[in-house]
């Protein structure tokens, strides 16, 4: 490792903290202070002694001898190599290849800054890739729930609880939590076969064009509600067999397909939960791809529902199909940033596409090309900390209420913007399409004058809101008949029913929305 200060003694590093192996001089009064502190101890046995700066050096250098089974570590950060706490690695077991891992976050003004997660995710893969461990373990106190959730988020799972175990600072016998990991077990795809997708949308064709170009057979099976024109066109352009399909799990014909091009399947959105007959076929080797920073905003709408909450996160994830739905171990990811000016769906759309085109690329070649085998990641989505958002009709939904704050009506109106039709509210018994909307901070209005029409450029207007201005374009619906014009000092207005009705939860099956 280079680039930082202290780098050349690290172990393992990330963008925040690096990790250095404890030596002598390492140990400080400061250091030391920490293993003698109640509140810093309250959960470690080294309360149970008081340490010296002698003791803890002898500590330390036993730890680091040529034959000790314990390596320890000092957690640093990178910005000023503070040294803010440790991580051990052992007992470690050379025969059978496992390892004990414990953690000290030393200096209280550093904790919940997750620094512990960071340090056991570094130690994690150095131990199971750099020492070619199998497994590791570690325990906590039950009550110890900052240890417990940085090692879940470092991608750990409780593997059980030893019931009384310990006996707390105040006497009370404790639980202890133990959790593990292990080393994930990879895949090598077969040398020959064809090749599934199942889905829709432009990633999808990217990607079985990517695949026809190299010479590989694609099958492709589409639910009616993935059978857009364009879609099925690009396929027979290609020379991929499709299928169409209400029930993926109960047709035949689709379940034969599959059994002939069984390679490797990738779904990209795919309209059902499989059965277990088609996990079967492909043998762990059926993937999703996740266009979103899982494990935020599973569910659907992804784009519109990051406008409205104002996120900028981007993720590209190849994730195994199991029979835990979406729960699935994670093969590769990217995470990224979207630029500011990223503002509609299709903003968030056209830039993630190119993202995902660009990753799956990069995953055809390592293992379809070069045959390399697929290694699932150490580093697993916290699933207990996921977020859900459900899918949206913009006809149903895209109502705008005008006591919201200006800010929030633009985020609302570019939600629902391009490639959707727009958001909406009423004018003279007219609904109006309402797009491309800026908030001009100030000046300040009434709650009495918000929706108010108070300027009109042709199809441009300057509407009232709560902090000041909405700048937007706007048309009338087309599908609706007008019912006459509308000038400057009319209002707009969305009905108390239609809000209610906006947030009523929309419901979708194989063939579309079912309400």
């Amino acid at each position: 490792m280079t680039g930082f200060l202290g780098a050349e003694a690290s172990i393992a590093a990330d963008d925040v903290i690096f990790l250095k192996r404890l030596a002598i001089d390492d140990v400080t009064e400061r250091y030391v202070s920490w293993l003698n502190d109640p509140d810093v101890n309250a959960f470690l046995e080294c309360r149970h002694s008081r340490h010296t700066l002698e003791s803890t050096r002898d500590f330390v250098v036993a730890a680091g001898s040529p034959d000790s089974d314990q390596r320890l570590y000092g957690i640093y950060l990178r910005a000023n190599t503070k040294h803010i706490g440790n991580i051990k690695l052992g007992p470690i077991n050379s025969i059978h290849k496992h390892g004990t891992v414990g953690l000290l976050i030393g200096d209280p003004a550093e904790w919940g800054k997750g620094y512990g997660s960071r340090a056991i995710m570094l130690l994690t893969d150095y131990a199971l890739n750099q020492l070619n461990l199998v497994s590791l373990n570690a325990g906590c106190y039950s009550e110890n729930i900052g240890s417990y959730k940085s090692f879940l988020k470092a991608g750990w799972k409780l593997a059980g609880k030893l019931k009384s175990y310990w006996i707390d600072s105040k006497g009370n016998r404790t639980d202890e939590l133990i959790l593990t990991i292990s080393k994930p077990q990879s895949i090598k795809l077969p040398d020959t076969g064809g090749i599934t997708l199942i889905g829709g949308g432009v990633v999808m064709v990217a990607v079985a064009k990517n695949l026809r170009s190299l010479g590989h057979s694609v099958a492709v099976v589409l639910s009616p509600r993935h059978n857009q024109d364009s879609v099925r066109e690009a396929l027979t352009k290609l020379h991929c067999s499709t299928v169409i399909t209400e029930n993926i799990n109960t047709d035949r014909q689709s379940m034969a397909l599959l059994k002939q091009f069984s390679r490797i399947c990738i779904c990209f959105g795919p309209a059902w939960i499989f059965a277990d007959e088609i996990l079967e076929i492909y043998g762990g080797r059926i993937f999703n791809f996740n266009g979103i920073p899982i494990p935020d905003y599973l569910g659907g709408a992804h784009f519109t529902w990051q406008i409205l909450n104002r996120s900028k996160k981007g993720g590209a994830y190849i994730q195994q199909i199991s029979k835990s739905v979406d729960r699935g171990l994670v093969a590769e990811y990217v995470n990224f940033s979207l630029p500011e000016d990223c503002k509609t769906p299709l903003d968030y759309e056209r830039f993630n596409h190119q993202k995902a085109i660009s990753f799956l690329g990069d995953f055809i070649e390592t293992h379809l090309v070069h045959g390399h085998p697929i290694d699932f990641s150490l580093q697993q989505p916290d699933w207990e900390e996921h977020t859900y958002f459900p899918r949206l009709s913009t006809i149903s939904c895209a109502w705008i209420d005008w006591n919201w704050d200006g800010q929030q009506i633009e985020d609302f109106c570019n939600a629902f913007s391009d490639p959707y039709p727009g958001a909406r509210s009423f004018i003279n018994e007219n609904v109006m399409i309402i797009k491309k909307a800026k908030f001009i901070c100030g000046p300040y209005y009434h709650p009495y004058c918000y929706g108010l029409l108070i300027n009109k450029f042709g199809k441009r207007v300057k509407i009232a809101v709560k902090g000041g201005i909405l700048e937007a374009v706007i048309a009338c619906n087309e599908s609706e008949e007008s019912k006459g014009g509308f000038s400057r000092g009319d209002r707009f207005v969305t009905p108390a029913l239609k809000l209610e009705e906006a947030r009523a939860r929309i419901r979708y099956n194989s063939t579309g929305a079912v309400g």
